[in-house]
């Protein structure tokens, strides 16, 4: 073989290797960018459900909001939220101040208590309380964050309380 024809097969060669390189380069450069993608929508994800579960958390930590007065079906809502039975719930911010209705719209959050049925029944088992010297009553937390419009993550929760409380006169 000639030194010219050796010349063309060498060229030849490293072209193909040089677009394989490329074709591995491209495909790993989309696979990376695919499994960014992955982490970023985990990390909204999970911080739409973190604000979600702070506004649960922040209901239960309130003595008051637990108390049993509404009859079933009822709502309770922070001050100034329309469609509500009552707006007595309370929600306090990082510095103990009272959450108003503005800022929970601000935050692209949402959260009310809803009493639900039975109306009263014996405690759930294993909890340790008597049948005969406690009732339990059911509260449902229903809270929401939707930052989608901003670009962040949307998540939505009802949790459920059961209240025990004592059976006076027994």
């Amino acid at each position: 073989m000639t030194r010219r024809a050796q010349g063309g097969a060498t060229l030849l060669i490293a072209l193909v290797l040089v677009a394989l390189l490329t074709i591995g380069a491209a495909a790993t450069l989309r696979f990376s960018t695919s499994g960014l993608r992955v982490a970023v929508n985990e990390e909204l994800r999970s911080d739409a459900f973190q604000r979600a579960q702070s506004l649960v958390d922040g209901v239960l930590a309130v003595a008051t909001n637990l108390a049993v007065t509404a009859a079933v079906g009822e709502t309770n809502c922070v001050d100034g939220i329309s469609g509500c039975n009552y707006n007595t719930l309370v929600l306090h911010d990082y510095a103990g101040a009272n959450v108003t209705a503005a800022q929970l719209a601000s935050w692209d959050s949402r959260v009310l208590l809803r009493r639900i049925g039975p109306e009263t029944s014996t405690p759930p088992r294993s909890t340790g309380y008597s049948a005969v010297r406690f009732q339990a009553s059911f509260l449902q937390v229903e809270s929401g964050y939707d930052g989608t419009s901003d670009g962040w993550g949307q998540a939505a929760l009802n949790e459920g309380v059961a209240v025990i409380v004592p059976q006076y006169g027994r």
